[in-house]
């Protein structure tokens, strides 16, 4: 699992915007529910993991855009403590909750079909702070969650996901120190490939683990029926082989001439 932790940025200040918007490879979360069997289950979503005053109208599953940024093949990035309006509201986690968060993404990437290769994906916590003098004591934290979930007797109570109710780590969280974080989930591209014949490499097409393909079209996550995914193969397969056609035509004019 070492390979699924990355660190690119250092740590994010409370209530700041971020210099980019939800577009076809960003995408803003302000809660952790990551797979569908948690929003069908009310007790899964804890208002105290947030800092959000109101739960919204409506959420939907991290693993949606997880699948949508995999089967587009640009890649993307998920922020789960960000909201819409692309300000940090964070994620309070004990460090149990992290280890939780980790290995509940990596299940769901293994629910999907097929399942998601290690290598397509790695996810980084990055410490939100109120003052810049916090940013070494988090840091420090994050050191400690490495060696903490490499620990297999800490991590001998087997954590509960997809939650049928909340996990103990969720129901101990306050009899453990918690921080706050933004978690950055990173897909990596796929994107068709051509090889030295001109053969068309077509990515690989996922279903989630409610069974459904998903498309990022922008700032949107679409639901692709089995039809559309087939739809949506003819397609590239045609705009590669086409220009191949025309081309092979023109040759065979000018032979014929």
């Amino acid at each position: 699992m070492s390979s699924k932790m990355e660190e690119h940025r250092h740590y994010f200040m409370y209530g700041s915007k971020l210099k980019f918007d939800e577009d076809s490879t960003h995408e803003f979360k302000g809660h952790r529910l990551i797979s569908h069997a948690d929003i069908s289950n009310p007790k899964s979503f804890n208002k105290k993991q947030t800092n959000q005053t109101k739960l919204p109208r409506t959420r939907q599953a991290v693993s949606r855009c997880l699948c949508a940024f995999l089967n587009t093949g640009s890649g993307g990035d998920v922020y789960l403590g960000v909201n819409d309006e692309g300000r940090v509201i964070a994620l309070k986690l004990s460090l149990r909750q992290m280890d939780h968060l980790l290995l509940q993404i990596a299940q769901v990437f293994d629910s999907f079909n097929p399942p998601v290769p290690n290598y397509m994906w790695w996810l980084a916590f990055i410490p939100v702070v109120t003052s810049r003098s916090e940013v070494h004591e988090r840091l420090d934290l994050i050191q400690e969650w490495r060696s903490l979930k490499y620990d297999d007797v800490k991590r001998s109570v087997a954590h509960r996901f997809p939650s049928h109710g909340l996990c103990w780590c969720d129901v101990t969280q306050h009899t453990e120190m918690s921080h706050q974080y933004v978690v950055r989930i990173h897909l990596k591209s796929s994107k068709m490939k051509k090889s030295e014949n001109n053969r068309l490499c077509l990515p690989t097409i996922y279903q989630c683990d409610n069974g459904k393909a998903y498309f990022r079209n922008c700032a949107s996550v679409l639901g692709h029926t089995p039809q559309q995914v087939v739809r949506h193969t003819r397609d590239c397969i045609e705009n590669h082989y086409q220009p191949i056609v025309d081309k092979l035509k023109e040759e065979l004019k000018a032979l014929l001439r």
